[in-house]
């Protein structure tokens, strides 16, 4: 009997260690409400809710480009450093990040990328990227063709698909990608450097899908398992999927690397537009739509790295 007690106060001071742990920025998506109608912590826009945070945080990570459109040739590779700062709207009536903490500031998210150069243009990278003051990570893989390097007036044109997955979230998984296309102009300055302006233009998808949520959160594991297995449900419920086909956004960014030798640095602006969607009327007459419009989403990112 000793044993059982002193595995149980074990497991309760696990329990609130782990709960001490959690960052300001950790997700909590039970704050975006129950969408079963009459439970606890029901809220009539719960499902568009979720949505909406899942449409912001996908255009969010994908907020960096931070690539001129030149190819980097046949034996070419890149490691680079960047540093994203993106602004999302914390005082929005259409969406809310559910964060451990209220959201004060733009949120930091530092990469580390690298990128191999392939015959007739074609190269291929991989990045990794910490959201700040959180246990969150996401990872991207992307694929890129340079279409023409330019030549005297014409400009390099390059085309680009991504995936990005974000992981550390156990309530529910997200990944968005997309295309975008680029153009820029590679400009030598003074013998020793070369500025490189670049502009494009983005198309992405996001999708969302929700696990089983207890949206009773001061409940503790021994009360849930009390009551026999029926009673862990009790409270429970999952969002509806956000589909990728159904949840495009737009993405514009211009910006500029310099280049001297293997060392490079760049900055980048981008403004993503996560648009509208149409969800259930709040008395939930799911026939009956109403508009919800989400705030664009700002990121001004850097970068500083190596080419060879």
């Amino acid at each position: 009997m000793r044993r059982y007690k002193a595995l149980g106060l074990l497991a309760a001071c696990l329990g609130v260690g782990a709960s001490a742990q959690a960052a300001p920025h950790d997700l909590d998506v039970s704050q975006l409400g129950n969408p079963t109608l009459g439970a606890n912590g029901y809220q009539s826009g719960a499902q568009g809710n979720f949505q909406a945070f899942a449409l912001e945080l996908g255009a969010g990570l994908a907020a960096a480009v931070l690539e001129p459109p030149n190819s980097l040739g046949t034996s070419g590779f890149a490691v680079n450093a960047e540093l994203a700062v993106v602004n999302f709207a914390r005082h929005s009536s259409t969406f809310r990040m559910p964060t451990e903490q209220p959201v004060s500031s733009a949120w930091v998210m530092p990469s580390l990328h690298v990128r191999k150069g392939f015959p007739f243009g074609v190269e291929a990278g991989a990045k990794v990227t910490w959201l700040d003051r959180s246990g969150l990570v996401a990872g991207t893989v992307e694929a890129r063709w340079t279409l023409t390097e330019g030549g005297g007036y014409l400009p390099a044109v390059a085309l680009r698909g991504y995936l990005t997955k974000l992981f550390g979230t156990p309530d529910f998984s997200l990944q968005t990608g997309g295309i975008d296309l680029s153009a820029g102009k590679r400009f030598p300055l003074a013998g020793v450097l070369s500025l490189t302006p670049y502009l494009g233009y983005g198309l992405g998808w996001t999708d969302a899908r929700s696990g089983v949520i207890d949206f009773n959160r001061g409940r503790s594991a021994i009360a849930a398992q009390s009551g026999g297995a029926a009673e862990a449900y009790v409270d429970t419920a999952q969002y509806q999927a956000v589909a990728g086909a159904d949840t495009p956004y737009n993405r514009v960014y211009v910006g500029g690397k310099f280049s001297s030798g293997v060392f490079t640095a760049g900055v980048e602006c981008s403004l993503a537009g996560p648009g509208s969607f149409g969800e259930p009327l709040p008395d939930g007459t799911a026939s009956t739509t109403v508009s919800r419009a989400l705030p664009a989403i700002f990121a001004l990112n850097s970068t500083v790295g190596l080419e060879f």
